[in-house]
């Protein structure tokens, strides 16, 4: 297995891609208070389930990506990938990505790995777009909107607290939602009370148009 990039080998009448080599990786957990996300059991403000990864370049600008997992885990999972990103080629984004993918794919599909070449590949894209001058979404085909409706993302709850928290929300220009049910409740009820609050908050907060 190669552990390191290297620039492709000149052919004539082309001319190689050009280098910018990866000097180091760096992971930070993110830890603080998080919304409430229906789970059994809540999120602490001392758990980290997010993390940033850094790639630093020689001589050039570094990239940033973002990674939805327990951070102490992604940091570790840097360290199983560094050996192969030092020394990469930083804008060879799909090449650099892959290699991670074929050098770990035996560590298993979907858990801290793939999460961390995740955010290293956002990363790996900041960088081009800022070597390029180009949004992310050009070099990516080109956008196929030009403007997209935010919504708020809220957990059902009593009529009461729905009001006020809706009322919130339809003050910030909200004028779509995604409601979402928590996962404690008993399953028998669960699509009576759904039914059951929309009506009343969509009542409440006219304006707000329901997503799901």
């Amino acid at each position: 297995m190669t552990a390191h990039l290297s620039s492709a080998t000149s052919v004539p009448g082309f001319d190689a891609p050009p280098m910018l080599r990866i000097s180091s990786v760096a992971c930070v957990p993110l830890v603080g208070e998080a919304p409430k996300g229906g789970w059994a059991s809540e999120i602490r403000p001392e758990d980290s389930i997010h993390a940033l990864i850094a790639v630093h370049t020689e001589d050039g600008p570094s990239g940033y990506g973002s990674v939805f997992t327990n951070g102490h885990l992604a940091r570790e999972a840097l360290q199983v990938l560094k050996p192969l990103l030092e020394g990469a080629n930083a804008l060879e984004t799909g090449r650099t990505t892959e290699i991670l993918h074929q050098n770990t794919f035996w560590m298993g599909r979907g858990g801290t790995i793939t999460h961390v070449i995740s955010g290293i590949n956002i990363a790996l894209w900041d960088i081009l777009g800022k070597v390029t001058g180009l949004p992310v979404s050009t070099l990516l085909g080109g956008r196929h909107i030009e403007r997209i409706r935010p919504y708020c993302s809220l957990l059902m709850d009593e009529p009461e607290i729905m009001r006020d928290t809706l009322a919130r929300y339809r003050e910030q220009g909200y004028k779509a939602l995604q409601d979402r049910l928590g996962s404690v409740r008993p399953a028998g009820k669960l699509s009576i009370r759904r039914s059951h609050h929309r009506r009343c908050a969509i009542g409440i907060a006219r304006g707000i148009r329901p997503l799901c």
